[in-house]
Formats: C-alpha cells, structure tokens, sequence
C-alpha cells in the first residue's frame, strides 16, 4: 500500500474503533442502571422475574466485555490483522513515519486557507494569512507530536491487568467453551467498566491527533444514561 493508502486505512480502523467505543458506553449505561442502582435491584429481588433480570444482567455484561476485548485484538495470522479494525492494527499503521507524515500534511493543508477565502483574507490583512499558516504548521507538528505520545501511551493499556483479565473470560468462557479454565486471574465486576475508562479517554485523544475530532464522549453517555433510566423506569413500573 501506499503512504495515502495506509493513512486511508487508519482512519477507518480509527472510526471503526469509535463506533465500538460509542456502543460499549451505550451497553455500560444499561447494565449499570439495572445493576447498580437499588430501585431495579429491589424490583426484581426474590421474584419470579429475578432469574430473567440476572440473565440481561448477565447478557449486557458479557457483551460489554466482548465489545471492549475486540478492539485489542491481534490476530497471529497476517491475512486476518489486515482486515481487523483494532487499536493494535491502528498503532502499527501510526508508527510508519510515511503515515504520519501523510496525516500531518493533511491537517496542515485543512488548516490552512486557501481559494476564495485566502484572497479575501489577503485583501484585508495579508499578515493574518502569514498567521493563519503558521498557526496550520505548528497545529498539525503538534497532533503528530500528540500521536507520538500515544504510542507510548498504548503500551501501557495494552499491558494492563484489566485486559489480561477480561481477555481470558472472552477467551475461555465467551468466545470458546474451555475444559480447563484459568482460576488464577478471574475477571470481576468493575474491571470491564475501569478498563473501557481508560479505553475511552484514549480514543479521545486518538481521534483528536488523528481525525481532528475532539470529543470526550460525554455528551455520548449522558443521551446514553437517559435512555438507560427511562428504559428501566418502565421496566419496573407496576
């Protein structure tokens, strides 16, 4: 592939990555509602409907975990990484310095004005336009410096306890049935959430060094969270 093919193909890994990270903040906020808070806890307590509400319980957790584990995924054979949407397969992309440098000079010439909008700009303050290009230099050296950071950064989620743990419920009870199961790092409650944290903030950071999106997800999880309370509201009206 060429340098633009490989940029091509990083940002669709990096939107595809968003698009997981966006519904595993929908599924948290579901699974949270109905888990953590006493109001539908107590509904179903010692009812005939318990069993059911602990298999959606259930459901939503194990997609949860699906969901996130994925986007670490590393698969051994080459024909199937390169067409895997994961953070693994977008941080070996990012470390070519020809991608890095085809995504520079693409935020440098979106930042820059030109056309139209350059002559009018000229005609009323030719140093502005001097301004306006220094200021696309130095915006896109900084996002390649941003993504440079990342990689470092990446190394240190990759090897978290969190994924280890989660990797292994995927791995041996979700994805496969295993006959002899791993006791020695069970996953538990809260790893999927403090790990999909940690996930999140990164793919924030990603998507503002790489696609000048800058989002923290926040308005995200609160439509999500809204639609979670009204969905168990109605769920245990009488």
């Amino acid at each position: 592939m060429t340098p633009t093919d490989k940029a091509n193909k990083a940002i669709s890994i990096l939107q595809l990555v968003d698009a997981n990270v966006r519904h595993a903040l929908k599924i948290r906020a579901y699974f949270c509602r109905a888990a953590y808070c006493e109001d539908v806890k107590r509904y179903f307590d010692q009812t005939k409907g318990a069993p059911g509400y602990n298999q959606i319980l259930d459901s939503l957790y194990f997609e949860l975990i699906m969901t996130l584990v994925r986007l670490f995924d590393e698969p051994p054979e080459q024909k199937h990484a390169n067409n895997t949407a994961s953070l693994p397969e977008l941080i070996c992309l990012l470390r070519q310095s020809d991608v890095l440098g085809v995504l520079q000079e693409r935020s440098q010439q979106a930042k820059t004005p030109t056309g139209d909008l350059e002559g009018d700009l000229k005609l009323r303050d030719l140093s502005l336009v001097d301004k306006l290009r220094a200021d696309a230099v130095s915006g896109a050296q900084r996002e390649k410096t941003e993504v440079i950071a990342l990689l470092t950064d990446f190394q240190k989620l990759k090897g978290s306890h969190l994924l280890a743990r989660l990797r292994i419920v995927r791995n041996e009870i979700l994805a496969h049935d295993a006959i002899e199961r791993n006791q020695k790092n069970p996953a538990c409650y809260g790893d999927c959430e403090d790990l999909l944290e940690k996930t999140t903030a990164f793919t924030s950071r990603l998507n503002a060094a790489v696609r000048r999106l800058h989002s923290d997800y926040s308005e995200h999880e609160q439509t999500w969270k809204d639609y979670a309370d009204g969905f168990w509201r109605m769920a245990i009206q009488p």
